[in-house]
């Protein structure tokens, strides 16, 4: 195929020499030695061929790719079959230097980047000895492309590929490769680079981006030779100026919205400033002042891709800081570094800002903008750490204050910035004694009440805010009054409702006391308006739980706390029974929603109220349970085709037996059991299983675990039959997981009932069929069972378990291997590893004759003999140490798909 000369053929050619390259990486031993000589030999050729006719055709051509195949596979030979120190020596001799520009050029690129891929099968051994021996020839390589200089640069597309064999030895030299560093600062090659990237303009050659990514890597490179940098100070000294002095390069290259040069420069900048960052925390004047206002420069730059490139270097400086090991020194270099983080923190802030044509961007673009403002969040809470928070919050109300009345977007940053604060300033809520800390947050507070009403984002922002400093309200009582004023205000408007029923729960959950004595009625009033302003249902959630919370804390008499959940939730009540009598049967699908809805609302009563410590009576939500069940359980049947509202009676009923407890709800256990298993015979869905699994949780022992176990079975037949095949469980994952993690529970509860059971055989089974599903956390619930019940109790559990695992042993043993080998990601065999130990801990006579057998019979015969036996050992020789298993089957694995992969290629 690499023989014609058709030009036609060109696409067929580069796929020829990228299977050949494919070839000699990977499967180059199956080569006899014999032939390895024909073979360079050939290659050789085929290179000088395609070489030639991609110069008739000029560089860039169709040519160059398969030129770029040959390259690498020449490279490739080389480096499995050369001696580590003839390495280039024969590339030099196959190819001549006569003419330095043809393909020797393009195998030198090739060699030291293929030396250090994963692409390439080397032994640890030999590739250490190989990039050696690179290593140390790569001075000689540098002295030939500096001779050669003079005649490439002046050729078309000559420079670049210069740049770029230069930039691939570079990479792999050490400092002494280059003889005196500080000379290399100074060497034609690297300010050939330097003179490219400091072009305003672009070149007139077709190659411009290859020649300035080439110059790119070259001074990358080269920074890279000054490490550590304290032991190159001198060549520091002469580099960071010209690194600086692309400045305005990048200011050209911006004005002229070439994003390409902009994030080549802008790449240089940051790895010289991270490579010396050393330097920077000791305060080298001559470099940390310079490169930290550059890098500060970058950060305040109108484009966000190119300024949230500066984001790693701004981490990476903080957290050194932050790590610095001696407090007093760590508190003088934060103070050293103060200003410069003050003025990130504004850089950041005009980052933040929504751009001026909000309203006409796309919904990629705004994503895009909400993206970043995530990562935002973190940066000024990097800031933070060394601005420190009090003087931090000082300037931003200071921010504020200047910024009332100016557009909303300017506004809206600098709230987003206090909004991100708010987790770094909760754990000094007046713990710290810090009373100017105290009085930032307060002068904050005062000035979001004074927020302008007309501006959605900025009181949605607002809104946040209040609720991420809610912690501090309780000893500032006179703030919530109007805090609360301004949230009902806000609930009114339907972009920031949800974000106003937020931060009124936090409010509620901070400061219950002081509003359950205070503001209940008010609080009532709110959630009445809710429902006329027809929030939507998150939000009426948050503030039914905000006022469940004030609720659970009245004070007494003990007798106000039924009335108060009385008042609370009887109007939700007699709303589903409205909606439920409102239509004859009820309705399903999109018509149920409202039905959905009411049912969600009580739930959240009923999951948040609670009585406060020391109650002795009854459950004080046990009136309304009351009144409510009868409406639960005659909801059942009709609904039962709506998956929504089933979903959320079953929630509802789990939340209900929390409240309870067994003994209040012990009345309803059976009448609720019946519909559980009655509703899933009829349509499976797994909120009647995690229900079933609460019911279990608290009556699973004593008089019910026998009448539940007989339920259980009855699940187990219907969750069989809707689950026929692994297909089918992979469809609804849903399902095999609550089921396992049912029978999990059960098993905990009442390990000698379920194991002397029948239904124990069917489950087991069925965990057989699953055990290597894709599916994560199904498989996860499978494995979870399946362990459990290997680590139960001989005692207790003995004489059943035994009697399963003679039948079914050998069966999980080979579900487990081969699920770890061939089936389950990697990332997942540990999980394998667990169940497999337990195994082996569980029948330790057994295991060694099962792994034999399943591995002499489970796999291909591609596997070897070898691998197999020496698996079976170094598993037996694991003692029950998990860690051990895991690493075997990882190494299992990796051999697997190695011989997989090579069988398939194999015609």
């Amino acid at each position: 195929m690499l023989q014609g000369s058709d030009p036609f053929l060109a696409s067929m050619h580069v796929f020829a020499g990228r299977t050949l390259r494919a070839k000699i990486q990977e499967e180059l031993a199956e080569v006899p030695a014999q032939a390895h000589a024909a073979l360079r030999t050939s290659l050789e050729a085929h290179l000088r061929t395609a070489h030639t006719h991609q110069q008739r055709l000029g560089h860039g051509s169709s040519g160059q790719p398969l030129v770029t195949q040959l390259s690498l596979a020449l490279a490739a030979l080389a480096l499995q079959l050369d001696a580590p120190d003839r390495l280039v020596a024969g590339v030099v001799e196959a190819l001549g230097t006569s003419d330095v520009g043809g393909a020797i050029l393009d195998v030198l690129t090739a060699l030291p980047e293929e030396a250090d891929s994963a692409r390439l099968p080397l032994e640890s051994s030999r590739r250490h000895a190989v990039l050696g021996g690179l290593q140390r020839s790569s001075a000689g390589v540098l002295q030939l492309l500096d001779s050669a200089w003079p005649q490439l640069s002046a050729a078309h597309g000559g420079a670049a590929r210069v740049l770029r064999c230069l930039a691939a030895w570079l990479s792999l030299a050490a400092a002494g490769s280059v003889g005196n560093v500080s000379d290399w600062v100074n060497h034609r090659l690297l300010s050939a680079a330097f003179s490219v990237l400091s072009s305003s303009g672009k070149p007139p050659q077709s190659d411009d981006d290859a020649l300035m990514m080439a110059s790119v890597d070259v001074v990358l490179a080269s920074v890279r030779l000054t490490e550590p940098p304290h032991e190159h100070l001198d060549a520091v000294r002469l580099l960071v100026p010209r690194v600086l002095s692309l400045r305005d390069a990048f200011n050209a290259a911006v004005r002229s919205a070439d994003t390409e040069r902009c994030s080549g420069l802008t790449a240089v900048l940051l790895e010289t400033a991270e490579t010396y960052l050393p330097l920077v925390m000791q305060r080298v004047s001559d470099v940390t002042e310079p490169l930290l206002a550059a890098v500060l420069d970058r950060t305040a730059i109108a484009d966000r891709e190119i300024a949230s490139m500066t984001f790693p270097f701004w981490y990476r400086l903080q957290e050194q800081l932050q790590g610095w090991p001696a407090a007093d020194e760590r508190a003088a270099q934060c103070a050293y570094f103060r200003t410069t983080f003050e003025q990130l923190l504004h850089a950041l802030i005009q980052l933040a800002e929504y751009p001026a044509d909000w309203a006409e961007l796309s919904n990629d673009e705004r994503d895009e903008h909400e993206q970043l403002r995530h990562t935002l969040a973190d940066m000024f809470r990097d800031a933070t750490a060394i601005v420190g928070p009090a003087r931090a919050l000082h300037q931003l109300h200071a921010m504020l204050a200047d910024r009332l009345g100016q557009r909303w977007q300017r506004l809206e940053a600098v709230l987003y910035a206090v909004r991100c604060l708010g987790r770094t300033v909760e754990g000094e809520v007046d713990s710290s004694g810090d009373e100017a800390l105290g009085s930032a947050v307060e002068q904050l507070l005062a000035l979001v009440t004074r927020l302008p009403l007309g501006e959605p984002k900025v009181r949605y922002t607002g809104a946040l805010i209040v609720g991420r400093y809610a912690d501090w309200l309780p000893r500032r009582p006179h703030f919530l009054q109007p805090l609360l004023s301004f949230l009902t205000q806000s609930l009114a408007l339907p972009d920031v409702a949800a974000a106003a029923a937020l931060a009124v729960k936090h409010v509620c959950n901070a400061c219950r006391s002081q509003l359950a004595a205070s503001s209940l009625d008010a609080l009532f009033g709110v959630l009445a308006g809710a429902t006329q302003h027809s929030l939507p249902l998150v939000a009426q959630v948050e503030l039914l739980e905000g006022v469940s919370y004030v609720v659970s804390s009245l004070p007494e008499p003990a007798s106000s706390l039924p009335l108060a959940i009385d008042k609370l939730a009887q109007p939700l009540l007699d709303e589903l029974l409205r909606l439920l009598n409102a239509q004859r049967p009820p309705p399903t699908g999109p018509a149920a929603l409202p039905i959905a809805d009411a049912l969600a609302k009580l739930k959240t009563v009923v999951q948040f109220v609670s009585p406060p410590a020391g109650w002795s009576g009854l459950p004080p939500a046990l009136p309304v349970i009351g009144r409510l069940w009868p409406v639960v359980l005659a909801m059942f049947e009709p609904m039962r085709s709506d998956p929504l509202v089933i979903e959320r009676l079953c929630t509802l009923c789990r939340y209900t037996i929390k409240a309870l407890g067994g003994s209040q709800f012990e009345p309803y256990l059976p009448s609720l059991v019946s519909e559980l298993v009655r509703g899933y015979s009829v349509r499976p869905q797994s909120c009647y299983l995690y229900t079933f699994n609460e019911c279990v949780g608290v009556f699973g022992t004593g008089p019910h675990a026998a009448a539940l176990l007989a339920a259980l079975d009855e699940l187990t037949r219907h969750t069989l039959l809707s689950l026929p095949s692994v297909e089918a469980c992979e469809t609804h994952p849903d399902l095999t997981e609550e089921f396992f993690e049912l029978c999990c529970r059960f098993m905990r509860r009442s390990p000698v009932a379920f194991v002397s059971s029948s239904l124990l055989l069917n489950v087991f089974q069925q965990a057989l069929a699953t055990i290597n599903m894709q599916h994560r956390e199904a498989s996860r619930s499978v494995l979870t069972f399946v362990e459990q019940l290997l680590l139960l109790d001989e005692r207790l559990v003995g004489r059943d378990r035994s009697a399963l695992l003679a039948t079914h042993g050998e069966a999980l043993m080979r579900a487990l291997l081969y699920g770890a080998a061939a089936v389950i990601p990697y990332s997942r065999i540990g999980h394998q590893a667990g169940v497999l130990r337990a195994l082996m801990v569980c029948v330790p006579q057994e295991s060694p004759r099962w792994l034999y057998s399943v591995l002499q019979s489970a796999f291909p015969a591609y596997i070897s003999d070898a691998l197999k036996s020496d698996v079976a050992n170094q598993l037996s020789n694991t003692h029950g140490d998990v860690s051990a298993v895991r690493d075997v089957l990882h190494r299992f694995a990796d051999a697997f798909t190695r011989a997989e992969r090579k069988a398939k290629r194999r015609p």
